[in-house]
């Protein structure tokens, strides 16, 4: 068994699997997950851990805090992945290319993860294993923090989903504004990466907190939702390094 831990800007994601069946999983904000890991008590089955952060000063102290306790292979530019990168290792985020391995290794197509994160990421994989990258976004709650910062009179609101584009007020006209922004941009995202890239009919995969708010909008797009794929794919490179070193 081993446990692969996803660093991410807002909340990291601990996740065990037996081989590659993920028995279980559990979410933690990032503010505090090397004090989980610090706690953490784990058993004589698990064998190796990994970890994969976006987050530059969580990235060793979290290592630290859990290769006291096992074997740990901390992801970056130099591990290797069972994908054909045309992007520059050294500046590509560690959960995109967690998200694409672990999507391909279940699907093998062509297809496009969206992660809706803090920033929202678009990674295409062509046949046979080639990861593209895509566009990286602000964030829906970033798009409003940063309006509210670089304006005078306009209020920090919170993300919601407006069923109507009009409104007779500020704060749902904001909100308003930077929903069907990103509803509309993502469709003509995915229509231009298809195109310039050449995918044959690419399989749309949703993945990331935030995709709960977007889901209903994009059921003719989107066809798979998993919010493990980034735990799954970061298995995926363990099992894979721990093959090539064998």
């Amino acid at each position: 068994m081993i446990l692969t831990v996803i660093v991410g800007n807002t909340n990291s994601r601990l996740t065990f699997f037996e081989g590659r069946r993920q028995v279980r999983s559990r979410v933690v904000p990032t503010s505090r997950v090397e004090q989980v890991l610090a706690n953490l008590r784990l058993s004589s089955k698990i064998t190796g851990a990994a970890v994969a952060s976006v987050v530059p000063k969580k990235t060793l102290a979290v290592y630290r805090a859990l290769s006291r306790q096992v074997r740990t292979m901390l992801f970056n530019s130099r591990t290797g992945v069972p994908l054909r990168v045309h992007y520059n290792r050294r500046l590509v985020g560690a959960d995109r290319l967690c998200v694409a391995a672990g999507a391909f290794s279940c699907y093998h197509q062509d297809l496009i993860v969206i992660d809706f994160g803090t920033a929202i990421t678009f990674n295409a994989v062509k046949m046979p294993g080639v990861f593209l990258g895509g566009p990286i976004l602000p964030g829906a709650q970033l798009m409003l923090n940063g309006l509210a910062a670089g304006t005078a009179r306009l209020p920090r609101v919170d993300f919601y989903p407006r069923a109507r584009v009009l409104s007779w007020q500020t704060r749902p006209a904001i909100q308003s504004g930077v929903f069907y922004l990103l509803v509309g941009g993502i469709k003509l995202i995915l229509s231009r990466i298809t195109g310039e890239a050449g995918l044959q009919s690419p399989l749309v995969i949703g993945t990331g907190g935030g995709i709960r708010h977007f889901v209903r909008y994009f059921r003719e797009i989107i066809s798979i939702v998993d919010q493990n794929l980034a735990s799954r794919g970061l298995a995926e490179i363990y099992y894979y390094n721990r093959r090539q070193n064998e």
